[in-house]
């Protein structure tokens, strides 16, 4: 009889619980369907800070664009302020994490404070002048990282949302990423930063790796330019398994990063090409994570000998990347008041991924990310790498051990021929294998090109202050620029996938101010070397 009296009670029980998941759940749905929702223009460009525009983008539960014209308007975007540009602009993507959605209704969410921190990025830039970028196109990338706002149930949406992530970081984020970075690309003064936060992190992270490791796979000794000047993760909820095997990749073709600057120079860069900053204190990523991915685990197999030294593969899998002190490659600290960040000594992981433990003083739980020492410290390692400088690119290039091969007599004697050509005077290198050119209309009045397989044609123009015995090496995706010649001639060099090289003339024509284009784009592998004007011998 206990039993059957206590029923009512167990029932009540459940439709309490029911009703108070209800009221306080967020909504499966497009928040912003209207361009005046999800294209803005926060500031308008005046004597206190440049341009600043805001793009949102949203995808569903399983990854799909909600709305493609929200992409296709984020791209229309980035091209004219391209074109509009004197020196390039910077793109800046933030994709968020748990408890966060795009809904612009709400004053304290990630989409609220990611319009104030493109708003101060705006007047940073205005005040550094200069090479800096001279306008802002901020990008948020949302999905329904929050279902409930419930203080315990919000909290217990976690691991759900955790799969929801995985599905996001698919195809369509893919294509999103590339297409947003290949559009400010287009340009080669202009800079790209791509970010994320918690889960959006970890949607990052998987959609980016493959990418990179394609294209270091692909690229030639030279490298490949990097579709991004940086990554950035925040308290990233990303395993450690899948933090390991990028790194091992990358410590297997001893992948670098080069700042390659508009006068020719090369440098190694001091900073890294994917950052990623965990909290000490973050316990999120250091408790909750974990339990999740011990349960999830408990049915699925793990190697134990990876290696001599690493951690096993469950090791791995169940924690969070940020907390492994074998991955961990910088600190951060506070000492007397200044963020102090420095590598760990004899670290594992020495690739261009840095994984960056912060403490509780800089960072002192999941979302605190907005303080002052946090973004100082996300400060200190985007300056490494020159991120507001639109005079320097930032190329991946790969090392990798040669393998040998059976002799082959018609390839050394063309490897001789070839040497012999590489060692003879050259007049000077005015750009460097390039696959696109975009046209700075601030450097350039007019530019036209044509291409055919292994064929190109150029004609481009300078201004007319420039002199004519200068030129400027401009390499981008590779893209590239050439400035400073009036008339003369050119050899353009192409190498098919089998033949041998071709060469075809250059023609520079003068200037022409009436017909100003922003800039074309050609797919051929190219050299191109440039002489003194009306100098028609062709180079090799």
């Amino acid at each position: 009889m206990k039993a059957h009296r206590s029923r009512p009670w167990r029932c009540a029980i459940v439709l309490l619980m029911s009703v108070l998941s209800g009221a306080g759940c967020a909504s499966n749905r497009l928040y912003n369907d209207a361009p005046s929702l999800y294209l803005t223009s926060v500031v308008a460009g005046n004597d206190m800070s440049v341009g600043v525009d805001l793009a949102v983008i949203e995808f569903d539960e399983f990854g799909m664009l909600w709305l493609p014209e929200q992409l296709e308007a984020a791209i229309d975007l980035i091209d004219r302020r391209n074109n509009a540009s004197d020196r390039g602009i910077i793109v800046v993507t933030y994709t968020h994490g748990w408890q966060n959605n795009a809904d612009s209704g709400r004053v304290k969410n990630d989409l609220a404070r990611f319009r104030v921190g493109m708003a101060e990025l705006g007047r940073e830039l205005h005040a550094q002048g200069g090479r800096a970028p001279d306008h802002v196109v901020g990008v948020y990338l949302g999905w329904r990282g929050a279902t409930n706002r419930l203080p315990l149930w919000k909290n217990l949406s976690f691991w759900d949302r955790k799969d929801a992530a995985e599905r996001i970081a698919s195809h369509q984020m893919r294509e999103t990423l590339f297409r947003l970075t290949a559009t400010a690309k287009a340009r080669p003064d202009s800079k790209v930063l791509l970010s994320g936060h918690s889960m959006g992190g970890m949607i990052l992270a998987r959609t980016l790796a493959p990418t990179l490791s394609t294209l270091l796979l692909a690229s030639g000794p030279d490298g490949v330019f990097a579709p991004s000047d940086m990554v950035l993760l925040q308290n990233p909820a990303l395993d450690g398994l899948a933090a390991y095997q990028f790194i091992e990749y990358l410590k297997r073709n001893n992948a670098r990063v080069e700042l390659r600057h508009a006068d020719g120079r090369v440098e190694p860069a001091a900073g890294p090409i994917i950052a990623s900053v965990t909290s000490e204190a973050d316990w999120v990523t250091r408790v909750a994570y974990p339990a999740g991915q011990m349960y999830e685990n408990m049915s699925r197999a793990f190697r134990d000998d990876i290696d001599d030294g690493v951690p096993s593969q469950s090791t791995l899998s169940n924690h969070a990347h940020g907390h492994l002190k074998f991955l961990i490659s910088h600190r951060a600290r506070v000492d007397n008041g200044e963020v102090i960040l420095e590598p760990v000594e004899g670290a594992y992981n020495d690739t261009p991924f840095w994984i960056v433990q912060a403490s509780q003083d800089i960072c002192k739980d999941h979302g605190d990310i907005y303080n002052e020492r946090f973004v100082g410290l996300v400060r200190q390692i985007t300056e490494l790498n020159r991120l507001y400088d639109s005079n320097v690119e930032t190329w991946i290039r790969p090392s990798r051990p040669s393998i040998d091969a059976p002799p082959n007599k018609d390839r050394e004697h063309s490897d001789a021929v070839h040497e012999r050509e590489r060692t003879m005077p050259q007049p000077p290198r005015a750009v460097s294998k390039c696959r696109a050119l975009p046209v700075s209309t601030s450097d350039y009045e007019r530019a036209v090109f044509s291409s055919m397989p292994n064929r190109c044609s150029v004609a481009a123009t300078a201004s007319p202050s420039s002199n004519a015995a200068t030129t400027r090496r401009r390499s981008v995706m590779p893209y590239t620029l050439i400035q400073g010649l009036h008339t003369g001639i050119a050899s353009v060099s192409t190498t098919g996938r089998d033949g041998p090289r071709r060469s075809r003339s250059l023609y520079m024509a003068p200037a022409d101010s009436a017909n100003r284009t922003g800039y074309a784009r050609y797919t051929d592998c190219l050299d191109i070397q440039a002489t003194k004007p009306n100098d028609r011998r062709e180079i090799r």
